[in-house]
């Protein structure tokens, strides 16, 4: 089973039509990045710019803060991995089940792994009692994954509790990591701001917004230069790309393509979760582009799609979960019909052998 979703590459025949065990944005790249890639094509003749000073220029206007808090980086998980291989944290705290780079990096860095399971009976949203995990390990737990909103689970963290968290980390002397890179699917504002705390940062990036996943592009936000120079030195010079940072130039422009992506999403997450329903399957409320959904008694529903041209997430690989489990991107209204029926035909196919 792969680690990660999006690997049509592994069906060598080419028979895979329809993906989506990827959640990016359901209209695809922006025709200005597109435009923006085809007429600057000559300039991938020479190096990139290492400190992406016009990109990061943008940015800041972007996020309205400084230019000089932020790191770009080849995509979240290039930054993810800077990030532990530079600090070097003894015991990291992470949700399960969640982006499994996370758990990943830390172990890479030499780091201890401490799991706080989300529990289904509370649609495996954050509870309060995650920060008596932080007090519990006070003196030893020095880094701190969250994923908001959370991923597969699609679950924002409730505001007040993340701001005790931040809170909390910050009088523990702890790094608190917040992976936002699902978050401007959302109506939710951004940690991201001027007077962020110094053991905060922010992750974000436009895989998923701009669906520029094959370009690898993301970027860390904090307030604190001397943590920002050290995950710059934890990889090599020019690791963004001449494409990517022209790329996410453009798709600085394109605001509008985002909204009308999430007008959509918003009808289409629903219209998806209530055919899942009808079909007796459970589907947990998603505040994202994408949907957890159980499948119990369990059934080859992964392969049954394959079988039809169409990749889902199992997501029987994150901790926490098992083979009941898969993860759905939203698409086009068109797509997901697509989807519902090709899904009715197997649990039919499955009712009458039974």
């Amino acid at each position: 089973m792969p680690l990660h979703g999006g690997d049509i590459y592994r069906f060598i025949s080419g028979g895979i039509g329809l993906d989506f065990s990827v959640n990016t944005n359901p209209l695809g790249i922006p025709q200005t990045v597109l435009e923006a890639l085809k007429t600057q094509a000559a300039d991938f003749a020479r190096y990139p710019d290492p400190y992406c000073r016009t990109l990061r220029a943008a940015l800041a206007v972007y996020e309205g803060i400084r230019e000089e808090a932020i790191l770009c980086g080849a995509g979240a998980s290039d930054l993810i991995y800077r990030l532990c291989l530079s600090c070097r944290p003894h015991r990291v705290l992470i949700c399960a089940p969640t982006f499994s780079d996370y758990g990943l990096a830390s172990q890479c860095a030499g780091a201890e792994v401490v799991v706080y399971r989300l529990a289904e009976q509370h649609t495996f949203r954050l509870s309060d009692d995650f920060l008596e995990k932080i007090t519990q390990d006070l003196d030893r737990i020095d880094m701190v994954f969250l994923c908001n909103p959370n991923n597969p689970t699609g679950a924002l963290i409730d505001p007040s509790l993340l701001g005790e968290i931040v809170r909390q980390c910050e009088t523990s002397g702890i790094l608190l990591v917040v992976d936002e890179c699902f978050l401007p699917f959302t109506p939710r504002a951004s940690l991201a701001a001027s007077s962020m705390p110094k053991n905060l940062a922010v992750l974000k990036a436009f895989t998923k917004t701009f669906s520029l996943a094959g370009l690898r592009f993301g970027y860390l936000i904090s307030s604190n230069p001397e943590l920002l120079a050290k995950v710059a030195q934890a990889g090599p010079c020019w690791n963004v790309s001449a494409p990517a940072q022209i790329a996410a130039l453009a798709a600085l422009d394109c605001r509008q393509h985002l909204q009308e992506a999430n007008e959509l999403i918003a009808k289409e997450r629903f219209f998806l979760a209530q055919g899942l329903r009808s079909f007796g399957f459970t589907v947990f409320d998603s505040d994202a582009n994408f949907l957890l959904f159980k499948v119990d008694p369990a059934i080859a529903l992964y392969e049954a799609l394959v079988e039809k041209g169409m990749l889902i997430r199992s997501c029987e690989n994150f901790h926490g979960l098992d083979r009941r489990y898969y993860r759905i991107g939203v698409k086009k209204h068109e797509d997901n019909e697509t989807l519902l029926a090709a899904i009715q035909e197997v649990v039919h196919t499955v009712k009458e052998v039974t």
